[in-house]
C-alpha cells in the first residue's frame, strides 16, 4: 500500500512521465519502495527517502557492475557476448534507475531532458576530448534550470 508521502511522490511522476513510463515506476514503486517500509531492512539513522535512496544506489552499482562484467569477460578473454544476459542486466540496472527517480518524485523524461541540456552546453559542436577536460560547470547548470524551466512550460 502507498503510503501518503509515497503517494505524493507517485503524483509528481504522473505528470512528468507516459503512461508506460508510469505503469513501470509503480512497478518499481510497489517493489522498491514498499518493500523498505516494512521491518525486514533495518533502518538506523535514516529516514525513508535516504533508505530507498540507498538501496536503489547500492543495486545500480550492483547491477552495472554485472554489465561491465559481461563486457569485460567479451573483450578481455574472448568469451562470446551473451547479449540476452546482457539485455537482463541493463533490465535490472533500468529497475533501479526508474526507483531512484521514483523516489525523488521525477521522471526519465526530466532526467534524460536535464543531461541532454548538460551534454549539449558541454558540446555545442559535438564531442570533442578538449570539452570533455575543460567542463564549464557554470554554464551545463544554466543550461539545466533553462530545461527544467522550459518542461514547465511545456505541460
Amino acid at each position: 500500500m502507498i503510503g501518503k508521502e509515497e503517494n505524493k511522490t507517485m503524483n509528481n511522476y504522473k505528470t512528468l512521465g507516459s503512461e508506460f513510463e508510469l505503469k513501470y515506476a509503480e512497478f518499481v514503486h510497489q517493489l522498491g519502495v514498499e518493500r523498505g517500509e516494512t521491518d525486514t531492512f533495518p533502518k538506523p539513522h535514516t529516514d525513508q527517502m535516504s533508505f530507498v535512496l540507498l538501496h536503489m544506489a547500492l543495486g545500480l552499482v550492483t547491477e552495472a557492475a554485472e554489465v561491465a562484467d559481461l563486457i569485460k569477460k567479451h573483450m578481455a578473454y574472448d568469451r562470446p557476448l551473451d547479449v540476452e544476459k546482457l539485455k537482463d542486466e541493463l533490465g535490472d540496472v533500468q529497475f533501479y534507475l526508474v526507483g531512484a527517480i521514483v523516489e525523488l518524485g521525477s521522471s526519465l523524461k526530466e532526467i534524460m531532458t536535464m543531461n541532454k541540456a548538460k551534454l549539449e552546453a558541454r558540446y555545442p559542436d559535438g564531442y570533442s576530448h578538449h570539452n570533455a577536460n575543460n567542463r564549464d560547470l557554470g554554464s551545463e547548470k544554466v543550461a539545466i534550470e533553462k530545461s527544467l524551466d522550459k518542461g514547465k512550460t511545456d505541460e
